[in-house]
């Protein structure tokens, strides 16, 4: 009897320890400042963090008057302790005051999981004088134009590149806080002649420069020089227009000196910065290898084919996708070679270029429609694609694996049947000579002529309709080869089959890591596949846009976004999911291909 106590008592304490568990990871939104009181040339840092859940959409802060409001972007981190995982991200903004007083940052909402959550006010204070938060610069920028109030810098990263090379040019713009101006200073970058551009916005900050606090306005240009030789880039131009009144209502009307002084300053004033002259050196002509196109930085490539065992009514697609940094949108695609038997063709490109850590990021995607003229065996070989390294001064060759392809007869029954109806049963026995019978009586007519029987009328119409079903098969199979979106829709739906297969297969042995991949590629490549997209430019808000504009429901929308940011975890954060929910996503992902298809034919 008592060791049935111990053991019940065992069992309570133990589903106490689980529900306690389960409570440590409950969903926590929290949102913190910084500092709640700072002084109007300063800043402070609003974070808002969410724990323990995956599925989180972007915080939706409340209007903060008094404050301008600029992202500073979002954190990912996970940490197992004791075999508990636990996820957080963290969104960060930065709050800059405009005015001195006491302010309420209200509730901040946050949907996770499809919940709403909220997190409590607070309150801040923005008092008169000097923050020590503001970063110190004390002496001005080099090279740098002033006219007291407004100074402006430029810089650039090297002077001497490779033709090609990336160079960064930096443009700064430092406006004293407090100092008033007519207008908003005119901006005239140089014209750049000569270089390949790439900008990504203005940045802004704060400085503090002699003691005075400066609002920073930053431009990065980056630059590929298109030529070797000597480039020279012309003088940023910057016009700043002082505030009329405050000079006009300002003075001291019985000040001559001082009145000369205010008509001066009531004009407009151009700030200029120093040309700067760029080197350009050509690309070295030795060990340059035959394919190379023109390309500099650094790169790889993925070279990936949907199948590679079709039937000669099916369509191949062919994506190449090189990545690196560098001047990504002047890539070129390798040389696809002609192979007798498959017609290769463009389905187009998609270019996704970033600023990551002062140099320019990214990939383009290359897809090819790959049709087959006639069943066999055939065989792509491998695709090679070259780039120049500055860093290391060399050339180098990135090359594919080869690929077979296996191109099967296409299957139709028509020619089968037309076949069949010249077969002869041979267990008919037929006899040429008959013995003659008397017959008594008339002779009469006892059933219709064969003209008049409707079996043979039928049996006459059977060849055209199977003739007839033939050409509109052949004329449907045509229109197929010719219509590439019409073609990528209906195969839609088996070539994500397909990929879910593969995931499973994945799953069954163990290589998680590739199967939440596999699941994304699935997932992406039907909406490709069905709206007529490139799959490697597809992202979730694109997808979800795509799905609003045909009409799709929103429980199939936030299916979607479920499926697919699970997917994301899986494949950012390795070892955190388990066999299990592997098994359900797979589940999922199977449950919204059905989903999208129902919805598909319900909108259409």
């Amino acid at each position: 009897m008592n060791s049935l106590r111990i053991y019940i008592l065992f069992i309570v304490c133990l589903l106490t320890v689980v529900s306690l568990s389960a409570e440590v990871r409950a969903v926590e939104v929290e949102a913190q400042l910084s500092s709640d009181e700072i002084s109007i040339d300063g800043q402070v840092t609003l974070t808002v963090s969410v724990a323990g859940a995956e599925n989180v959409d972007e915080p939706r802060l409340p209007a903060i008057g008094g404050f301008n409001i600029y992202t500073a972007g979002k954190t990912f981190s996970s940490s197992t302790v004791n075999g508990v995982t636990t996820t957080s991200v963290k969104y960060k903004y930065v709050l800059v005051p405009q005015r001195t007083g006491n302010f309420l940052v209200g509730a901040i909402k946050v949907r996770v999981d499809g919940k709403e959550y909220s997190t409590e006010p607070m309150g801040i204070t923005v008092v008169k004088g000097t923050s020590s938060t503001v970063p110190s610069q004390e002496s001005r920028p080099d090279n740098s134009t002033e006219n007291g109030e407004y100074i402006i810098d430029a810089a650039i990263s090297k002077d001497t590149v490779y033709e090609g090379e990336l160079l960064v040019y930096e443009f700064k713009a430092f406006q004293k806080r407090g100092a008033g101006f007519l207008s908003d200073p005119v901006y005239v970058p140089p014209s750049f002649s000569g270089f390949w551009r790439e900008e990504f916005g203005w940045k802004r900050y704060s400085r503090r420069i002699r003691g005075d606090i400066y609002i920073v306005n930053q431009m990065d240009s980056y630059l590929f020089p298109v030529s070797p030789g000597e480039v020279e880039i012309e003088p940023t131009r910057v016009v700043v227009t002082p505030d009329v009144f405050s000079s006009i209502f300002n003075f001291d009307p019985f000040d001559s000196r001082s009145l000369r002084s205010r008509q001066r300053a009531m004009q407009p004033e151009t700030l200029l910065t120093e040309p700067m002259i760029i080197a350009v050196l050509p690309l070295p002509r030795e060990n340059r290898p035959r394919d190379f196109k023109g390309s500099v930085g650094s790169y790889k490539m993925d070279v990936d084919i949907s199948s590679t065992e079709v039937t000669v009514d099916e369509t191949i697609l062919l994506t190449i996708k090189i990545a690196g940094q560098g001047n990504i949108k002047t890539i070129s695609s390798p040389e696809l070679p002609e192979i007798e038997g498959l017609d290769i063709r463009s389905s187009g490109d998609t270019t996704a270029v970033r600023e990551a850590g002062g140099v320019v990021a990214g990939s383009k995607t290359f897809e090819y429609s790959i049709i087959p003229e006639q069943d066999g065996l055939y065989e792509i070989p491998a695709l090679k694609w070259s780039y120049f390294d500055p860093e290391t001064e060399n050339y180098h060759t990135l090359s594919s694996k080869k690929y077979s392809i296996n191109i099967k007869p296409a299957g139709g029954a028509a020619g089968d049947e037309l076949s069949g109806l010249m077969n002869i049963p041979g267990d008919i026995k037929v006899r040429d000579i008959l013995s003659v019978k008397s017959l008594d009586g008339n002779l009469e007519r006892r059933t219709r002529p064969l003209i008049m029987n409707p079996v043979f009328i039928g049996m006459q119409a059977l060849p055209l309709l199977l003739l007839a079903g033939v050409i509109i098969f052949r004329r449907r199979q045509e229109r197929l080869m010719g219509d590439i979106r019409l073609r990528r829709l209906k195969r839609a739906h088996g070539l994500a089959r397909k990929k879910l297969s593969s995931a499973s297969s994945l799953l069954k042995s163990g290589n998680l890591d590739n199967f939440y991949g596999e699941i994304s590629k699935a997932v992406y490549q039907y909406v490709g596949d069905k709206f007529n997209y490139s799959a490697s430019g597809l992202t979730e808000s694109k997808v979800v846009e795509i799905l609003h504009e045909e009409g799709y429901s929103e429980a199939a929308i936030e299916e979607f976004k479920n499926l697919i940011r699970t997917a994301d975890f899986g494949r950012f954060a390795p070892g955190q999911s388990g066999q299990e929910s592997a098994r359900q996503l797979l589940e999922q992902a199977e449950k919204w291909i059905v989903t999208a298809e129902n919805e598909g034919k319900r909108v259409r």
